[in-house]
């Protein structure tokens, strides 16, 4: 299902749309700019990224203090007050955050990079280097210095934290604060000519249950329209510098005997490969990459799937950062996992001026993919604003067969967005594919066109995504995302997200998710009638309670394999969060549906930090489907953030086919941008109960970064 709702909070909701002048009014009387402006100072002076601010300069550079409170209550001052300062030389752009508040209530829990930082006591920086309240870059740090970047598109509609720079930051605890220091190279930035960058800073304190911010009106505190002025960012370095970064891979790899499990020998081999990237002014990103390996990725967990619908799992190889932003339409047309074993590849992302955006990827893949053999991968798309008020693209994709293959897929569309009021926007998305081969004769409704058409509304405590879909049979995406359930259909559906600030002595806030899916085929046969929610309650004491529910017909199969389910579940769940020994989450339900008369469904999440930098986090899902064995994986994760260069994992998985995997990383960063890792992996078979080893894998992945 790919959108969930219920419009019905409508109703209740208030929409609010939005403040007009450049003053906000707060609930204490005063008043705070609705979007301000800070002057950055020019320096020329050594400076040190650990948190302590010894230099001179930072005690003579202009400081932000008025922030404001977007919860838990909007408007007001912050209970706990946080202070901001910027400065530039040559190469960095220095940023400088004091969080006051008690050492001892600081939650920091989190050591992996890119995680979500929400939970813990963290600060999250907005810059929008173009200034064109669209797009900017998402820089957060933890009080543990983990740190967090990704890119926000589409005026904070989309984030994509799959872009990893490489930039500084420390951090340092005092007593009554903690201070955060960071160090932004320019070069990893793309931007333009203007002086004057988007700007926002916000801090989530956990002790107060805060999140605070410095611009725009506090509705919705991630559009970036609602940034404000960072100016001076004048006499900006000009270079084109290049990064190549070889890399060698060493791989041990035993062999077992297929029929009798018997390990048989050894083979060792090794190979190599380049990643490349120049930068064009600073409007263009082009990048190319020979023989990427990915040892150091870690590997999707096991999912129990009873539906006919296939797990999308999120992107997480290098090559692939700073570029889905581009692609984020409703359609969902690129999806990159489907690209496996790739020979070379290249992408270009560029920025004109402030209105057009280009992104170009072409990837051609070996004879050893799973999916596509030889194939060759061509995606594009480019960008308009229209007047700041929203944007218009145009994106072509194109798969070509290699080899004896001549079958091909390729996909034009059209998508759009128009921001009607503040927070209110609409889109729509219109695509035609063309595949070889096809049956000659085509039947009514079985094209190959694909239509969207909604609206989203994001505001302070209110998300709602309201759209019309409809897909003919034989439309495809071989690189998209495009479940075979979603053809010849036309429905309505969506998502929608609200919170009620309750504040009481006990209650923090109850919030409200509802999602539903109405469908018909194209032959006016009914497809879904499918409804599911949340209702949870956030308590004080950082515990939370609620239900989950599941109501409605799944039809979507029905034609193609001969399945349809009446969906019944109803389960209760609960847990904490953000406490600083760990959290947990607990999930119990049972229902009917996806062919069983009844099943019961226990889900468990617990994370445990037994001292600071390092995590013991399992995950353990079991299904017992009435009349049947019990269903169940479970994954042990050890973590430990040794210092922000070094981090060692293991991974223990095991599933109720008694099927087990290990998995081990010591990952060291010796250099910026220069890696070393070793990787180990093992599968084993304990079903006969002889715990036969079936796979060992070995490997040694050093890779250095060279700028020129």
């Amino acid at each position: 299902m790919r959108f969930k709702c219920a419009i019905w909070v409508l109703v209740f909701s208030g929409l609010s749309l939005g403040i007009c002048g450049q003053v906000i009014s707060a609930d204490d009387g005063g008043e705070m700019e609705l979007f301000p402006s800070y002057v950055i100072t020019d320096i020329n002076e050594e400076v040190t990224i650990d948190g302590v601010l010894d230099e001179p300069f930072w005690s003579q550079v202009e400081v932000i203090s008025e922030f404001r409170q977007s919860r838990p209550y909007k408007d007001q001052p912050p209970i706990l007050p946080t202070e901001a300062m910027f400065a530039k030389d040559e190469e960095n752009l220095y940023i400088a955050i004091i969080c006051y508040g008690d050492r001892d209530k600081l939650v920091k829990t989190v050591t992996q990079r890119d995680a979500m930082l929400n939970y813990d006591d963290c600060i999250d920086v907005f810059l929008d280097t173009f200034n064109d309240n669209r797009t900017s870059y998402d820089l957060m740090v933890n009080a543990l210095n983990t740190q967090f970047d990704g890119i926000l598109s589409q005026d904070g509609d989309y984030s994509d934290n799959s872009w990893d720079g490489v930039w500084e930051s420390g951090v340092e605890i005092y007593e009554d604060r903690y201070v955060v220091e960071m160090a932004i190279p320019f070069r990893i930035l793309r931007y333009g000519d203007n002086d004057v960058w988007g700007l926002q800073i916000m801090r989530e304190a956990q002790e107060t249950s805060e999140l605070t911010y410095w611009a725009g009106d506090g509705s919705n505190v991630n559009r970036v329209s609602q940034c404000g002025d960072l100016s001076g960012m004048t006499n900006l370095p000009k270079a084109s510098p290049l990064d190549i970064i070889p890399f060698g891979l060493v791989r041990a790899e035993n062999t077992i005997d297929p029929d009798t499990g018997e390990l048989i020998g050894h083979e060792f081999d090794g190979t190599a490969g380049l990643d490349a990237e120049v930068r064009i002014g600073t409007w263009m990103t082009v990048n190319a990459t020979l023989n990427p390996d990915y040892a150091q990725i870690e590997s999707d967990p096991e999912q129990i799937n009873l539906s006919p619908e296939e797990l999308e799992f999120s992107e997480k190889r290098p090559f692939f950062q700073e570029m889905l932003e581009n692609f984020n339409t409703p359609l969902y047309l690129v999806y990159t996992r489907r690209l496996t074993d790739i020979l070379v590849g290249g992408k270009m992302v560029a920025t004109v001026g402030k209105r057009s955006r280009v992104a170009v990827m072409d990837m051609q893949l070996q004879d050893s993919d799973p999916n596509f053999p030889e194939s060759n991968f061509f995606a594009s798309r480019y960008e308009q604003d229209l007047w700041g008020k929203g944007f218009i693209g145009f994106e072509f994709l194109n798969r070509q067969g290699g080899g004896d293959d001549d079958s091909y897929n390729r996909v034009g569309a059209i998508d759009g967005r128009w921001n009607v009021v503040e927070n209110l926007s609409l889109y729509s998305q219109v695509a035609r594919s063309k595949s070889y081969p096809l049956p000659e004769t085509l039947m009514p409704g079985e094209g190959e066109w694909s239509t969207a058409v909604g609206a989203t509304y994001n505001g302070h405590n209110l998300y709602l995504d309201f759209g019309y879909y409809r897909t003919q049979t034989y439309f495809d995406s071989d690189l998209g995302f495009i479940q075979e359930g979603w053809k010849n259909k036309h429905s309505i559906n969506g998502y929608l997200n609200y919170t009620w600030a309750v504040n009481k002595s006990v209650i923090r806030y109850l919030q409200l998710e509802n999602w539903w899916d109405v469908g018909n085929s194209l032959q006016g046969e009914r497809r879904t009638r499918y409804f599911g929610g949340n209702a949870n309650f956030r308590f004080t004491n950082r515990t939370f309670a609620g239900i989950n529910y599941e109501y409605g017909y799944l039809g979507d199969y029905l034609d193609i394999y001969g399945i349809e389910y009446d969906v019944r579940y109803l389960a209760l769940q609960g847990g904490t969060r953000n406490m600083s020994w760990g959290n947990v989450v607990l999930h119990f339900g049972g229902g009917e549906g996806y062919g069983y008369e009844r099943y019961w469904n226990i889900y468990s999440e617990t994370s445990v930090y037994p001292f600071s930098s390092f995590t013991v986090y399992s995950q353990m899902n079991w299904v017992k489907p009435q009349d049947e064995d019990w269903l169940w994986v479970v994954r042990l994760n050890l973590e430990h953030g040794i210092t922000p260069d070094l981090l060692w994992r293991f991974i223990v998985d095991r599933d109720s086919g008694k099927q087990y995997r290990f998995a081990g990383l010591v990952g060291y960063t010796y250099l910026p941008g220069s890696t070393i890792y070793f990787a180990y992996n093992e599968m084993r078979d304990n079903s006969t109960g002889d715990f036969e080893l079936t796979e060992r894998l070995a490997q040694v992945k050093m890779s250095y970064q060279l700028s020129l």
